[in-house]
């Protein structure tokens, strides 16, 4: 996973996440987890809200854009998941964010990828 900075605007209600779990040995197939995203400010604890993810099919290409749709065919199955923000989540001050992606395959049985995803919001133009 990648520690690229993702930036967002204030008050955008449309940007969507895509991310492909590995672990060492390979693709971590998700399709039986509960997959989120906790999302907080950079210098606090406090969860600001915490996004779904939806499992998607696939594998990511080296382009990192598009999907190979022939391997990893049932949902989750090659690790993809997609975020999307709801209307309101992005009413925050600019500045940084930290997201976290949790795996929960059942009780007691989750999967936290140590990297965590690092936002940049700022202000809308207002135009």
């Amino acid at each position: 996973m990648s520690t690229s900075r993702i930036h967002l605007v204030v008050g955008d209600t449309r940007p969507m996440i895509y991310v492909q779990l590995r672990q060492p040995a390979g693709l971590l197939d998700i399709s039986t987890a509960v997959v989120r995203l906790l999302f907080k400010p950079w210098t606090d604890d406090e969860v600001l809200f915490v996004l779904p993810g939806e499992l998607l099919p696939g594998t990511l290409q080296a382009d990192l854009i598009h999907a190979d749709l022939t391997q990893y065919p049932t949902p989750g199955s090659g690790g993809r998941v997609r975020f999307g923000f709801f209307q309101g989540n992005l009413n925050l001050p600019p500045g940084r964010y930290l997201g976290e992606i949790e795996a929960a395959f059942g009780v007691g049985n989750v999967f936290t990828p140590f990297t965590r995803l690092h936002f940049l919001l700022r202000e809308d133009f207002n135009g």
